[in-house]
């Protein structure tokens, strides 16, 4: 059943509260879809980062603090570009 066919015969004030509440809805689910993007984001992001220091004592792992801290900046950014 068409929306039309349901709203035809409605008054003009009745017609746009039925529009509003169609935007409103496609607004919530779009937050709600960007809300669980930023959470598995966010998840992925901290995942690299335990993964980084689980290795920090291996062979050929970064020693100082500036090659730890572009090695880790490195990996959170291939997250981030491969995320987009």
């Amino acid at each position: 059943m068409s929306n039309d066919l349901i709203t035809e015969d409605l008054p003009p004030m009745s017609r746009l509260a039925m529009e509003y509440a169609a935007r409103a809805s496609a607004l919530a689910k779009e937050i709600a879809l960007q809300e669980k993007k930023k959470a598995d984001l966010t998840q992925l992001v901290l995942s690299e980062i335990n993964d980084f220091f689980a290795g920090i004592s291996q062979p050929g792992a970064p020693e100082a603090a500036e090659e730890m801290q572009a090695a880790l900046m490195a990996r959170v950014e291939s997250v981030m570009r491969d995320h987009q």
